[in-house]
């Protein structure tokens, strides 16, 4: 299943979004040993996680091959229309609570407003 995790920050939002340096810190610590933090470009970074994507209730062909990988990207978008984005694409469901969690680390430690 894939999903868009949106979290913006207005002009007078509380608290400015968070740098890069910051973000790839917190999604590393949040993660801690579960996994590695790629940054792949200033607007990019890659969250992967330990262990083959598995969910018992669907057919095991969805999760092979290249989908196995557990993982979940950030992109990141700090000036003009400030946002982030949390995106799973074909997750299991335990890599969608991660990504889930991550979402509203940033949104909350940030003060971010989260779309619905």
């Amino acid at each position: 299943m894939s999903y868009d995790r949106i979290i913006r920050w207005s002009y007078d939002a509380p608290k400015p979004p968070p740098t890069l340096e910051e973000l790839t810190n917190a999604l590393k610590e949040y993660i801690h040993e579960s996994g590695t933090v790629e940054v792949k470009d200033s607007n990019w970074i890659v969250v992967y996680l330990i262990g083959r994507a598995h969910d018992p209730f669907l057919p095991k062909e969805l999760y092979e091959g290249p989908r196995a990988v557990r993982a979940f990207e950030v992109f990141y978008q700090p000036t003009g229309v400030r946002w982030i984005n949390v995106i799973t694409r074909q997750a299991d469901r335990f890599t969608l609570a991660v990504a889930e969690g991550a979402a509203q680390l940033v949104a909350q430690v940030w003060r971010g407003k989260r779309e619905e």
